[in-house]
C-alpha cells in the first residue's frame, strides 16, 4: 500500500496584504494573541484562512510557525471533522517601513506539511492638507450671527487609502462655535483629495483663540492637520438700572 495524501483544502496558498500602516506607538506582546481591542493603537490587516476537509476521514490541523512581533497565525492544534471547515485569522502588524515575507508550515496528521506564503508591507500614514498655507486657517474678527467660512483640501499621500474624521476631542472647538463638513467618515484613494468647509458661527462675544484640528485615521491613529485661529466681537446692551421710575402721572 501506500500512504494517500489528506483531502485539506486552503483557500488560499499566497497572499499579499500589500501596504499597511505602522503602529506609531506602543507594543504588542509577541508571547500573547494579536487582539485588535485590546491594542486600540495598533494598525492592523487580518486574513481569514479557511480550511476544508474534503476528506472522507477526520483530520488534525496544527502549524509549525511561532508568532512575531509582525505575523500572527492563530490556530490552536483543532481537529476538522469530514466535510468540515476551520477559519484561521492571520493578523499582520508591520512594524517598519520595509517589506515582509513569510512562509506558514500548516502540517496534517503530523506528518503532511502544506505551506501557505504571507507577504506585505510597512507604510507611513500621511493625511495632510495639500498645502503648507492652509495649515494656519484664521477666521479673522467675526461679528455675531455672521458666519465665516473658510475650505481646504486634504490629500492623502500614504501608499494604501485612509479613512478619516476630524474630531474635537476636548471640546474646545465646539465651545468657540466651530464646525466642519463633512462631518462624517470620508475615505480617500492614494494621492486623492478632498475639500472641507470650515465654519466660525458664532453669537457672542469670543476672546482670541488658536486651536489644533485634527483627524482621526482609526486605530487610536490621530493626525494633526492644521491650526484655526479667530475671535468675535460682539456689542452688548444692557441698561443700567434693572428698573425705571417714571414718578406721578396725571
Amino acid at each position: 500500500g501506500h500512504a494517500r495524501r489528506p483531502a485539506l483544502e486552503f483557500s488560499v496558498i499566497k497572499h499579499d496584504f500589500g501596504p499597511c500602516f505602522v503602529k506609531r506607538t506602543g507594543i504588542t506582546s509577541v508571547s500573547e494573541p494579536f487582539s485588535p481591542v485590546a491594542a486600540g493603537s495598533t494598525p492592523f490587516q487580518q486574513l481569514d484562512l479557511v480550511v476544508t476537509n474534503r476528506d472522507k476521514m477526520d483530520c488534525w490541523l496544527d502549524t509549525t510557525f511561532q508568532k512575531t512581533p509582525y505575523l500572527d497565525v492563530q490556530l490552536l492544534s483543532s481537529m476538522i471533522e469530514a466535510g468540515k471547515s476551520l477559519t484561521v485569522p492571520i493578523v499582520f502588524t508591520p512594524r517598519e517601513y520595509v517589506e515582509y515575507r513569510e512562509q506558514v508550515e500548516f502540517v496534517i496528521n503530523d506528518h503532511t506539511s502544506s505551506f501557505v506564503s504571507i507577504k506585505g508591507s510597512g507604510c507611513q500614514l500621511l493625511l495632510e492638507v495639500v498645502s503648507m498655507a492652509m495649515q494656519n486657517v484664521d477666521f479673522g474678527v467675526a461679528v455675531g450671527n455672521q458666519p465665516v467660512t473658510r475650505t481646504i483640501r486634504v490629500v492623502n499621500r500614504s501608499k494604501r487609502p485612509v479613512e478619516f474624521t476630524l474630531q474635537d476631542s476636548d471640546g474646545q472647538l465646539f465651545e468657540r462655535c466651530i464646525s466642519w463638513s463633512p462631518a462624517v467618515p470620508t475615505t480617500l484613494r492614494p494621492q486623492a483629495q478632498c475639500s472641507v468647509e470650515l465654519r466660525f458661527a458664532p453669537k457672542q462675544h469670543i476672546a482670541p483663540f488658536r486651536l489644533p484640528v485634527c483627524a482621526n485615521c482609526g486605530s487610536g491613529q490621530e493626525i494633526h492637520l492644521l491650526n484655526v485661529s479667530g475671535t468675535c466681537h460682539t456689542a452688548e446692551v444692557r441698561l443700567s438700572e434693572h428698573s425705571i421710575l417714571f414718578g406721578s402721572v396725571v
